[in-house]
């Protein structure tokens, strides 16, 4: 049996997460419980499961390591933590297509403060995926006025912008390990919620799915996408991403009945078709670079 090329491995690794990750909407819309206390325990078991992992990997250079993260992977893991919260608060409060859709801007987001923070240069291909998305979520937007889950719209849409303004932090510290930071950040979002939470209302099947959300989906999903780059580029990885925003929409239609909105149906359309555009041109140019450089 010949092994897995680079490519094929890292495609699998990425599709394998869009799948798990596409089932978080419905396990969340069956967690019988107040929004803060599921935040809690979501944010909880993220960080008893990639700790444990850690721990198992790492063994006795468990501590050093995330000590080593030091304050830079403290406020990154502060910076997640908000968008933990904002993410959930977002699909208790409006659709599972809308979530997605909005949230999975966040690449043209980071386009967007690349320019503006870093000064790096932007593709005209990509101002323009930025300007038909942020279209597309404005068509959204509208239609939530009418809907009555604008407030879920824009949590959604904060989640995006914080999970831009993170990605943007880690290249400035691209030279630190910020795994350790990533299970800090579960830690984190259970302290930021626990006045508003009441972790011991929950029931024990209700605590299980919070499991299955926050210590199986969620990591085990983030761990795959993590790993995935080291075999495919990361423009492929964005690309193959957009799936999640078609399986979680058509999981809610065929299980929750949860039909999008016309507006939401056609902004979504307009957001996913720009990032799929996008990121198709950049890797046909990434692409174009290695064959001319061979």
């Amino acid at each position: 049996m010949r092994p897995l090329s680079d490519q094929t491995r890292g495609t699998l690794l990425v599709v394998a997460a869009v799948l798990v990750l596409s089932i978080q909407g419905l396990i969340i819309r069956w967690i019988c419980v107040d929004r803060w206390t599921l935040i809690f325990w979501r944010g909880f078991f993220m960080f008893l499961s990639l700790s444990i992992v850690l721990i198992i990997c790492w063994r006795g250079q468990t501590c050093s390591r995330f000590l080593a993260i030091g304050w830079t992977g403290v406020i990154a893991a502060a910076i997640l933590a908000v968008n933990n919260i904002l993410f959930l608060s977002a699909f208790t409060l409006t659709s599972i297509a809308n979530t997605l859709v909005i949230t999975d801007s966040a690449p043209l987001l980071v386009a967007l403060l690349s320019w503006l923070i870093l000064r790096e240069k932007v593709p005209g291909r990509t101002w323009i995926a930025i300007l038909v998305g942020m279209g597309g979520i404005v068509v959204i937007f509208h239609g939530s006025l009418t809907g009555g889950s604008l407030a879920g719209d824009l949590c959604a849409f904060g989640a995006a912008v914080i999970l831009a303004a993170y990605l943007i932090f880690l290249r400035h510290a691209k030279k630190i390990n910020m795994i350790p930071s990533l299970a800090l950040s579960g830690l984190l979002t259970t302290f930021f919620v626990l006045p508003m939470a009441n972790p011991l209302s929950i029931s024990f099947s209700d605590l299980g799915l919070c499991f299955l959300a926050g210590g199986g989906i969620l990591a085990f999903g983030m761990g795959l996408i993590t790993l995935a780059p080291r075999y495919i580029p990361a423009t492929e990885v964005s690309l193959i991403l957009l799936l999640e925003v078609v399986l979680g929409s058509t999981w809610a239609w065929i299980v929750l009945a949860e039909i999008p909105a016309a507006e939401s149906l056609l902004g979504g359309t307009v957001v996913v078709g720009a990032l799929a555009c996008n990121s198709l041109a950049g890797w046909k140019s990434c692409r174009a670079v290695k064959i001319s450089s061979n």
